[in-house]
């Protein structure tokens, strides 16, 4: 009996990693999704305000959460499920940051939007929108020491927080 024990526990210590890895995998997979959504719902607002991305801050209700609210289907959307977060915020959104530098602009302006960060996750509960000249706020390893990044074209990377500011910066134009 005693060996049984033994093997069982055995396995499952072997095992408790892979487990811990996969899970992980799939809330870096629902973070993807989170920030797909949000790319879509940017992309619908700009199309109805004439190609212009909303105010990236501006307290205290000119926000792009608050713009951007009747476009995103759920408030969850906008919890990581790998985040640490203490307190929501007003709206029930624990908030991916926004590069301020962009808020307001047209689509059309961005020369590569392809390379070009417009929401990055937090480190902690942090305001909605950033400064991108200082870095400090951004997740740098939520996700296997690296973090999920929606650029202004629409898709979703993940990369560690040196690869967004070189050989290329990948928050400013």
């Amino acid at each position: 009996m005693l060996v049984v024990i033994l093997i069982i526990s055995v396995l499952a210590a072997l095992l408790l990693p892979a487990l811990m890895s996969a899970r992980e995998r799939g809330r870096t997979a629902t973070c993807q999704g989170n920030l797909r959504q949000f790319g879509l719902a940017f992309q619908i607002y700009t199309n109805d305000f004439d190609g212009l991305l909303p105010v990236s801050h501006v307290p205290p209700d000119l926000h792009w959460r608050n713009q951007l609210y009747p476009y995103v289907p759920a408030a969850k959307l906008g919890v990581c499920p790998s985040a640490k977060v203490n307190a929501p915020d007003p709206t029930g959104w624990y908030c991916y940051v926004m590069n301020i530098d962009l808020g307001a602009r047209a689509i059309s302006s961005f020369r590569s939007p392809a390379e070009l960060i417009l929401l990055a996750e937090p480190r902690d509960a942090f305001p909605c929108s950033r400064n991108p000249s200082t870095l400090t706020w951004v997740a740098s390893d939520r996700h296997f020491k690296g973090s999920n990044y929606l650029f202004v074209d629409g898709h979703v990377s993940w990369m560690r927080l040196a690869q967004t500011t070189g050989p290329k910066n990948l928050w400013v134009e």
